[in-house]
């Protein structure tokens, strides 16, 4: 999600322009990459928020938040596309942004009535470990917006683009991996446990 933020350019031009996609079509499609890029954090913690509601045997309630989120997107997403040119701004771009806004509505609709019904709550804990793993993204956000203000530069130095996003998303990984650690954000063991897969039943 921060490389989609920061860098979306770099990411995509790398990747898909050539032939009929021009350059001009790559910045269209790197600005609605950057809104959906903020929108990521809420599709992952809404299938973080949904199986406590499962748990319980309450299907009714996530599908009703979810669809409400689809019809504000919907919504959203038309009226946008249709109204921000008149800013000159390109109307594709509000597609991302009703997209991410959608997400976020579902996650504030699941949380809210977890934490309104004393089913689940972030522990402080866990903030502690969000903020230190927020430092380490942050810190490899500064890593790939420099490289993303420096693309020319970056091509010239790997020769060809393709090589140089490869490049720079390992080295922007090994960044977030080390400053997590050094933070104690994540711990070896965390990695090996994650990376450990459970016994399964018999």
């Amino acid at each position: 999600a921060i490389a989609y933020l920061v860098m979306p350019y770099f990411i995509i031009d790398p990747t898909v322009t050539r032939g009929a996609f021009t350059h001009e079509d790559a910045h269209r499609t790197a600005e609605v990459l950057r809104q959906f890029a903020w929108g990521v954090p809420a599709f992952v913690l809404a299938k973080v928020f949904t199986p406590p509601f499962f748990a319980r045997q309450d299907t009714r309630r996530p599908m009703q938040y979810a669809v409400t989120s689809v019809i504000v997107n919907t919504i959203l997403g038309a009226g946008l596309f249709f109204t921000l040119p008149r800013l000159h701004i390109d109307g594709v771009i509000g597609m991302g942004i009703a997209t991410s806004l959608a997400g976020w509505l579902n996650v504030i609709l699941l949380s809210s009535t977890l934490a309104r019904e004393g089913t689940y709550r972030v522990s402080a804990k866990a903030w502690n470990r969000f903020m230190r793993l927020g430092i380490a993204c942050a810190i490899m956000a500064g890593f790939a917006g420099f490289c993303a203000l420096n693309y020319d530069l970056m091509r010239h130095i790997f020769h060809r683009k393709e090589i140089a996003i490869l490049a720079v998303a390992a080295g922007a990984f090994a960044i977030y991996a080390i400053s997590a650690l050094a933070l104690r954000a994540v711990s070896l063991r965390d990695i090996r446990g994650a990376l450990r897969r459970a016994a399964g039943a018999p």
